[in-house]
């Protein structure tokens, strides 16, 4: 399959098929440097498959934690592409999950005022949420996705086949950012998670969830209006990864805990906590929800003592609320 999305005068073009890299080879001819940017693990794992295909590529490869989506780790980045003479007519590939893609976005559209990047995502949570939408960003004074920009990769390619190698933990962990796109969104895609096999209808899954989101960013590429619904269960999420340093947590499932926290409705926070038990998600975080409040008047998200948030009555509808910092931290229990 093929989709294509647009921002400005730039354009992307999104291709899914298993064993992609047939297709990626076929686009990087044009380039006379590529770098790969990826992490220590992915390389591990896809080190043959990267020689095969991109044998003259340079590589830049750095430890796999939400901790290194950070400025040190940008402009060590930088610095590699400048000390290699890359030029802003080569080709940056971001090869791995959401960490690698968010990060070499945001180097993208900062590296001599921009430069040509694709992505790859490998996890299950990449695909269906990082790579779509041009958003980049690094973490800073322990925020969340503080430092950013709006860039467009030129082109992503997404294989089923990489979340093969991985464990049930990063499953579940992309799934958690499906289950979202449905509550607000999609009700049949929210309905198929509770009803069906997950394992065999993943696929499926995983091409609704794409669909979804493209659907929704063309509506509103910058954030504007009806692409905060996307933001369900983050506002919590964001501020439990900052409050754990990001140990320990991985972020969909700090948007399993925001979820449950910004659903008011207890019949859908049953469906939730229903799917929740059907992927093996066992809910053993403690949560001091007063903790998070100095985090959330930090948030991106906030102006002028105001939070947009999203509120979900009917399961695949959304609605946004423009509400004071102090009605939220109410509705959602804090003192």
């Amino acid at each position: 399959m093929v989709f294509s999305s647009n921002l400005n005068d730039r354009n992307c073009t999104y291709f899914i098929k298993d064993n992609i890299f047939d297709n990626v080879t076929k686009y990087t001819t044009d380039y006379k440097k590529v770098v790969i940017i990826t992490d220590d693990n992915v390389h591990f794992i896809y080190k043959d498959l990267l020689n095969k295909y991109l044998p003259n590529a340079l590589l830049f490869s750095f430890k796999p934690r939400e901790k290194n989506k950070s400025l040190k780790i940008a402009l060590s980045l930088i610095d590699f592409l400048v000390d290699n003479n890359i030029s802003n007519q080569d080709l940056l590939i971001a090869f791995g999950g959401g960490v690698v893609l968010d990060l070499v976005g945001f180097v993208s559209s900062i590296y001599k005022r921009g430069i040509t990047y694709f992505s790859i995502p490998t996890t299950l949570l990449a695909q269906v949420d990082a790579c779509i939408g041009f958003k980049t960003a690094i973490d800073y004074k322990g925020l969340k996705n503080v430092i950013g920009s709006f860039y467009l990769p030129s082109k992503v390619f997404i294989d089923y086949t990489f979340i093969k190698t991985l464990p049930n933990r990063q499953i579940r962990n992309g799934l958690f950012e499906v289950i979202k796109m449905g509550l607000v969104y999609d009700k049949s895609l929210f309905d198929l998670l509770l009803t069906n096999n997950i394992k065999k209808e993943l696929p499926n899954i995983i091409n609704k969830a794409i669909v979804d989101k493209l659907e929704i960013v063309k509506q509103d590429p910058y954030d504007n209006n009806i692409r905060k619904i996307l933001n369900y269960g983050h506002t919590i999420g964001h501020a439990i990864e900052s409050n754990n340093r990001f140990n320990n947590i991985l972020h969909g499932e700090a948007v399993a805990y925001g979820m449950l926290y910004e659903t008011t409705n207890q019949e859908i926070k049953n469906k939730l906590l229903e799917i929740y038990k059907k992927i093996h998600f066992t809910l053993k975080l403690n949560v001091d929800i007063n903790k998070l409040v100095s985090y959330i008047y930090n948030d991106k998200k906030v102006s002028d003592d105001t939070i947009i948030v999203p509120v979900v009555e009917t399961i695949g509808r959304c609605d946004l609320i423009n509400m004071k910092i102090s009605e939220f931290i109410k509705m959602i229990g804090a003192r």
